[in-house]
């Protein structure tokens, strides 16, 4: 056999192995029931209300506590780290093998519009890249990653820190057939983050924060909206309190909010902001800045769902 013949032997071999751990890696990382991406696809959530965000929300909102406020079946769809890019693919996931919720509540914030804040975390959706608008996203949000994608196991190898043990943890939950998540209601307690609740608060921000508004980001809260409008979800907009000493030191935060506000008025969506409730002005009820800690939490989501029976749902 010829050189030329063993090179393109190797290289025929070489893709056929790559392209057999890409299927792999596609089957086993949607066993995992542990990543939400994963568990919505697979599993049946038919949620009434679904919360949607960054760790905000994924740490401070229990639907179990929701739910004895409302009446009705929620389900935590947040995700730590994330945007709205993010956001709304989970939410374009979730709609394809769930009935729409009745509500979606999504938390806004100045952050959600600054791209110092949160991010687009390609790896969440690398099992979905078949999905013409996940493709479309992912390509508009991570163009690096994007011109690897047409090299077999490449769009895994890319981020292999970040799936392999995801992926591992699917082979375990395929072979014992689990079909639940550990966190079963999407909720990650926030003693689960802060082993000690006594740690000593943690600023989240330098002197006189200055937010910089992102169109990019905010045109993902306008796809939101549309998909809401579409599939006749009630999208209702919140923030979470935010201590009044540390909101202070943030320049452009009235400015940010007014124009969330506008955006509401605009688009006919109930904006709910809890900055004049009394879990603002004590240091004690905050891990940082903007998360409570467990007790505060608890409070805060009963306030909440008191709120929605009543002036939303």
């Amino acid at each position: 056999m010829g050189l030329n013949k063993k090179i393109l032997l190797i290289i025929i071999v070489l893709f056929i192995i790559l392209k057999g751990l890409e299927e792999l890696y596609d089957f086993f990382l949607l066993e995992n029931r542990n990543i939400k991406s994963s568990y919505i696809t697979k599993e049946k959530m038919d949620a009434e209300v679904l919360i949607l965000g960054p760790c905000v929300p994924l740490w401070m909102i229990s639907p179990k506590i929701l739910d004895e406020q409302t009446g009705l079946k929620s389900f935590n769809l947040a995700q730590s780290h994330s945007d709205l890019a993010d956001n709304f693919l989970h939410l374009h996931l979730y709609l394809q093998n769930n009935l729409p919720p009745k509500f979606l509540l999504l938390y806004i914030s100045p952050e959600s519009f600054d791209e110092k804040y949160n991010a687009f975390n390609t790896y969440r959706f690398v099992p979905f890249i078949k999905d013409s608008l996940v493709k479309a996203v992912i390509k508009n949000q991570d163009p690096s990653y994007s011109k690897w994608l047409c090299f077999p196991f490449m769009r895994y190898g890319y981020y292999n820190n970040n799936i392999n043990f995801n992926f591992l943890q699917g082979i375990k939950h395929f072979i014992t057939g689990q079909k639940k998540p550990y966190f079963e209601d999407g909720f990650e307690p926030p003693f689960e983050i802060w082993k000690n609740d006594k740690q000593d608060f943690v600023e989240s921000y330098p002197a006189n924060e200055d937010f910089k508004w992102s169109q990019g980001r905010a045109s993902y809260l306008s796809k939101i909206i549309e998909t809401c409008l579409l599939h006749k979800v009630k999208l209702i907009l919140f923030e979470s309190p935010v201590y009044n000493e540390s909101a202070k030191k943030q320049l452009s935060r009235a400015i940010f909010i007014n124009r969330i506000k506008e955006i509401s008025k605009r688009q006919k969506i109930e904006y709910i902001n809890f900055d004049n409730t009394l879990i603002s002005n004590y240091k004690y009820n905050f891990k940082t800045t903007i998360n409570l800690n467990q007790k505060a939490a608890e409070d805060f989501t009963i306030i909440f769902g008191k709120y929605l029976k009543t002036s939303c749902f």
